[in-house]
Order: structure tokens, then sequence, then C-alpha cells
């Protein structure tokens, strides 16, 4: 037995694995356990073996027992011998069960180190993964983005595609603007209080249709729902509708977008009622009027398209500003006095539709030539 034990000890210095470990430990408590039943059985038929003692012919006959045995001596002398036996066996088992108790512990530390390798490949390969998932997330935004901007430009069957709806917000700055400016600065306004009014209206308008857009969109929305739900969730009462997809999201907008034109009189009249008392509660101004409907009409077209059009935010007083966004007004400068007429995006950060009009800061001596060239820009 020792020398299986030296041998389970050599094999226990060449663990590759908790799973070779808990092999070897497994064949070892199993020959443990046989080796411990023979030996036990072999040394309890060996007491009683030398318990019946070897008489003479003669003695057994008459039933006499030898003198030295009924003194006891060689019952003695075997009892002796068995309880060394059993020693040594005792102190055998104790020696297999320390090197047991040695081999477990061993194959708890090769257990948990393997459960902290495990451990720490398992979080290398989510970093892995999550930084890969982050990169597609970017490349989708990217392509999202590119196809949003392919479609709004290529779409050119539609009459409220986004190049017409530029097309149209920069006529009315050509014509109702004019129209409306030369009203207010009939009225008595000065010109830049008048031209405030105006670039007003304009973010109230495109305000109110954006609301519109988003009630419209919600409308639909519950309307598809209400119609796919089952009968028995129509009886039933608190009963939330299913979330549409993102197909059947996409579907709707596109549905929103296909009937901007039947609502246009409802959206032109609601925000006209929101104007009228700002500037002549007792009357209506026909002019006025006009430009509040147009601009009503196309900033609604601008917030039914997928995504929406918007509108540059406009640079602080005294900031530079870009010359490839904003045309300047009546005088050439390089900082900003006040916005005349908004730019309008492809959408949000997008790419420029229709360039915006800006008064710079006048200049000192300030040409005739440079104010000309800023009124060629402007047109452009």
């Amino acid at each position: 037995m020792e020398k299986k034990l030296a041998i389970w000890k050599q094999q226990a210095q060449t663990i590759k694995s908790p799973e070779h470990l808990e092999q070897l430990f497994n064949t070892f408590q199993c020959q443990l356990q046989s080796w411990t039943l023979k030996h036990t059985e072999m040394f309890s038929g060996s007491q009683q073996t030398q318990q019946q003692v070897d008489f003479p012919e003669h003695q057994r006959n008459d039933g006499q027992i030898p003198t030295e045995i009924s003194k006891g001596g060689t019952v003695e002398s075997t009892q002796t011998t068995q309880d060394g036996r059993n020693k040594i066996l005792q102190e055998k088992n104790e020696k297999l069960q320390k090197w047991v108790s040695e081999l477990q512990m061993k194959y708890d530390s090769k257990a948990a180190e393997n459960l902290e390798r495990n451990k720490e490949a398992e979080i290398e390969q989510l970093r892995k993964t999550s930084n890969e998932q982050r990169k597609q997330v970017k490349a989708k935004e990217r392509e999202n983005n590119e196809h949003l901007t392919r479609r709004a430009i290529t779409d050119l069957c539609s009459e409220i595609r986004p190049t017409k709806i530029a097309e149209n917000f920069k006529e009315i700055y050509d014509n109702q603007w004019v129209e409306a400016f030369e009203e207010l600065i009939d009225q008595g306004y000065p010109e830049e209080p008048a031209i405030q009014i105006l670039i007003t209206t304009v973010d109230d308008s495109f305000q109110f249709t954006a609301d519109m857009a988003k009630r419209r969109l919600e409308h639909l929305e519950t309307s598809t729902q209400t119609s796919v739900m089952n009968t028995t969730q129509k009886i039933q009462k608190h009963v939330e509708p299913a979330a549409l997809s993102e197909e059947c999201s996409d579907l709707v907008k596109q549905l929103r977008k296909a009937s901007a034109q039947t609502h246009v009189d409802e959206i032109q009249h609601g925000f006209v009622q929101t104007q009228l008392h700002k500037l002549y509660p007792p009357k209506k101004n026909e002019t006025m009027i006009n430009f509040y409907k147009e601009c009503a009409r196309v900033t609604w077209y601008m917030n039914v398209q997928m995504p929406p059009l918007s509108l540059a935010p406009k640079p602080a007083r005294g900031s530079a500003f870009d010359t490839d966004m904003y045309a300047l007004y009546t005088q050439s400068g390089t900082k900003v006095d006040y916005v005349v007429w908004p730019a309008c995006l492809l959408h949000g950060n997008g790419p420029l539709l229709v360039k915006g009009v800006i008064q710079p800061l006048k200049q000192e001596n300030m040409s005739r030539a440079q104010i000309a060239l800023g009124k060629d820009s402007m047109k452009n």
C-alpha cells in the first residue's frame, strides 16, 4: 500500500487540470476503501485461525490441553500479534486519511484557481463583445444617416420631398416675408423689431407644427394599435395595447407623411388663430395672415419628414458665424448682430439645405461694393 501511496503522490505532482485531479481523487478513494476492506477481512480470519491451536493427535483424543496452553501462553501471544497488526493498520489508515485531506485541499485550490481563470476569461470576452457591439452601433448610425440623406435627396417623386420643402422655405423669405416686413414698417415698426417679429413667427410656426405632427403620429399609432387588438382585449378594461414594432411604426410615419397635404388647411387655421391677437387684436391683416399660413404649411411639411427637417440654432450676438451657412443682410461684417432668417438643415445636425440670413455688426468705413456683395450672397 505504501508503494501505491508513493505512486499516487507522484501522479499528483503531474496534475494538469481540476478534471484530472478529480479523476485521480476518485480512483484513490475507491482503492483505499478496497484495501481497507480486504485487510480488515484478512486480519479477522487470521485471528480466528490462530485461536484454533494445532494440538497433537493424542492430546485431542483424550481431551487434554497442553500445560502452556492452559496457562494462556499461546493465546496471549496471538492476541499481542493481532494488536500489533491492528496498530500498524490504524497508522497506515491515518496516513492515508491525511493524504486524502491533502489531496482534497489541492483539488479545491485547483478548482478555485480554474474558476478565477474562467471568470477573468469571461470578463475579457464580455469586454471584447461590448466594444465590438459599440463599433457596430456607431457604424449602423452612420449607415442610417447616410441612408436618410440619400433617401431624402433622391425622393424626387414626392411633392413634399425635403429639397422641394427647402425651396418653398426660401420662397417665403423672398416673397411673403418681404410683404410682411413692408407691412410692419408701414405700421410704424422700426426695422430690427419688425425683423424680430417675423423670425419669431417662423420659430413659433415650427414649434406649433412639430407639436401637431407629434399628436397626429400618436393618433395614428393609437388607431393602429386598437385595430389589431382582438375582441377579448376590446372588452376588457384597463388593457394597454401592445407596442408597435419598429417596422409598423415606420409605416405609420409614412402614412402621416402621405396624408400631410390633407391636413394643411387645419394646420394653417390653428396657427393663424394663435398669432392674430399678437399684433392685430381688433382686425385681420391679409398680408400677415398669408405669411402665417405659408410658414405653417412649410414647417408642417418639415415636421412630417422621416426624420424631420430642422432649423439651425441661431448664433449668439457678437459671435462669429459660418459664411457657408449664412448670407449677409444689408451690411458686411464678421460678428453677428441678429439673425434675419434661419438656416434650414436636412435633419438635426444634418447637411445644409437653405442658407439663413444674418445682419452682422456694422463695420466702420464699409464700402458700397461690400453692401452689394452682401445682398447678392443673401439672394444665393
